[in-house]
């Protein structure tokens, strides 16, 4: 089995609800992650994820720029892959297949 959680890199405005709504609009079984700052940024340090905020010229609100891809953990928490963005999902299937089979 796969679980995934979406993380959020914005405690600012994802909040648990927030997270509840937007999240299953990807997949209803993915799970949403949220934190406090000090969380977040640890969690960033430790993941070597990059995010940071700023807005554009006459916008109304901010934007997050962050890295972009997936990290794939074992059932003890080891990291045992890297997916980066737009990886086609042949070779996600693939990889992930291996290591459900490896298990």
């Amino acid at each position: 089995m796969v679980q995934v959680l979406f993380a959020s890199v914005d405690p600012e405005r994802d909040t648990q609800e927030t997270l509840k709504t937007y999240v299953p609009y990807f997949h209803p079984d993915f799970l949403g992650l949220y934190g406090t700052p000090e969380q977040v940024a640890q969690a960033a340090r430790e993941f070597k994820i990059v995010y940071r905020k700023h807005v554009e010229p006459g916008a109304s609100d901010y934007l997050i720029d962050h890295s972009a891809g997936s990290y794939v953990l074992d059932r003890k928490g080891r990291l045992r892959l890297f997916l980066p963005f737009a990886m086609p999902p042949e070779d996600i299937a693939h990889d992930l297949s291996k290591l459900l089979r490896a298990a």
